[in-house]
This record gives structure tokens, C-alpha cells and sequence, in this order.
């Protein structure tokens, strides 16, 4: 449903329950939508297919994006101003934070026995098992 106000036009986003102007909605072809615009705002649309692509819950990724708050790679202990949520690829099971280069690093060499990490990739692999 869409709203007009002083030549404005606003939508109601179905996930934050916030009335927001059009601009924050993505635009959609599809003859079943009246409107035209996604019934997610740009930000909650962004949640939403994350956590999608994860396979959990909007509930649990926004529980887990938490979770990041100490900046700390759960990997390396080092702080950075950017983490991201490690997952298994295969299971979608989320493993936890880490910095960039850690997450480049174990997706790359966990299956090389002869590296120097291989055994510290393999403990945060059993950690996350279950």
C-alpha cells in the first residue's frame, strides 16, 4: 500500500514495520505486485537474503551480526573494523566472525595437511561441529 504526502510517495516495509519513502524500496516488474516495489525496504531486503543465503533465520543472523560487536576474529584474536560470518558451504552451518584474510586462509588451505595452521583450522572446524 502506498502512501502520499506533500508530493511524496511512502511504503511500509513488511520486516522493520517503518514508513519509508519509495526511494528506499527497490523497484520490481512483476504483474501481481500493485505498487511496484519490493515490500522490504533496500536494508531489510539485504537481511533477509543474507540470512537466506546462509540458510537460518532473519532472527538468528540479526542474533549473530551481535555477536560482532567486540571486532574480534575468532581465528586469529586479532581486532578489525570488518569481520565476516564464516559458514560451511556445503551445510550452511555458521561457524562464527572472522577477519577477511581467515576466512580467505581456511577456505583456501584446510584441506593441505603439509600447512603450518592445518591443525588450528581443524580445531575451529571441530568447534563448530555440532
Amino acid at each position: 500500500m502506498l502512501l502520499h504526502y506533500n508530493n511524496e510517495t511512502y511504503k511500509i516495509c513488511n520486516m522493520c514495520n517503518k514508513i519509508k519513502s519509495t526511494n528506499n524500496f527497490s523497484r520490481v516488474k512483476d504483474i501481481f505486485r500493485g505498487d511496484g516495489y519490493r515490500s522490504y525496504c533496500k536494508p531489510c531486503n539485504v537481511i533477509r537474503i543474507t540470512a537466506q543465503r546462509l540458510r537460518i533465520s532473519i532472527y538468528e543472523y540479526l542474533e549473530r551480526r551481535k555477536l560482532k560487536v567486540d571486532k574480534l576474529c575468532e581465528f586469529c584474536n586479532h581486532y578489525f573494523d570488518r569481520l565476516v560470518l564464516d559458514h560451511n558451504h556445503e551445510t550452511g552451518v555458521i561457524r562464527g566472525w572472522l577477519c577477511l584474510g581467515c576466512n580467505v586462509h581456511i577456505e583456501q588451505n584446510y584441506k593441505y595437511e603439509y600447512h603450518p595452521k592445518y591443525n588450528k583450522v581443524m580445531e575451529y572446524f571441530k568447534k563448530y561441529e555440532n
